[in-house]
């Protein structure tokens, strides 16, 4: 009952085009398993405005070609509720989960490359870059590398500046 309010928060904070390709982005991604929404979608919802503040999930994703790993996706906050600790509270319950669930192997996440604070809290959970290749056509190792330094350099003044 909260897709809308997800493609909304996603809409904003992934940069799609509109909510309507979000909800789409919804369907695709979480209606192949209706049966795992209930425990491996995560919402925190404003018990005052019943309003969806902060999102994410526990899914699969595929790292190469049938390489099915679990995966922290989706995760985004409302503007308006950052820097409260709701994804720190989330990434607690998606860890719980994944052990819970007894899954096993990496568990990784995608995240984009100016999401700093974002990261930060990744690292702080036990998330390590990956530098290892992917199996995609336009991944390039030694650009992925230098972006990773760049992130570091970042995340270092981020750091300084609290």
């Amino acid at each position: 009952g909260y897709e809308k309010q997800w493609a909304e928060i996603e809409c904003v904070q992934q940069c799609m085009e509109s909510p309507e390709k979000a909800e789409a982005v919804f369907r695709s991604e979480f209606m192949s398993k209706p049966e795992w929404l209930y425990d491996r979608c995560l919402f925190v919802v404003d018990g005052k405005s019943d309003k969806v503040a902060a999102v994410t999930s526990l899914w699969l994703g595929e790292l190469g070609p049938g390489e099915l790993h679990a995966r922290v996706h989706w995760v985004a906050t409302r503007e308006e509720y950052q820097g409260l600790g709701l994804i720190k509270a989330i990434f607690t319950h998606i860890m719980d989960l994944y052990h819970k669930l007894g899954d096993r192997g990496y568990i990784y996440l995608t995240t984009q490359s100016q999401s700093y604070v974002a990261i930060n809290i990744y690292k702080k959970f036990g998330f390590v870059p990956y530098l290892g290749e992917l199996h995609t056509e336009e991944f390039d190792i030694e650009e992925h590398k230098k972006a990773w330094q760049v992130i570091d350099g970042k995340l270092a003044e981020y750091k300084n500046r609290k």
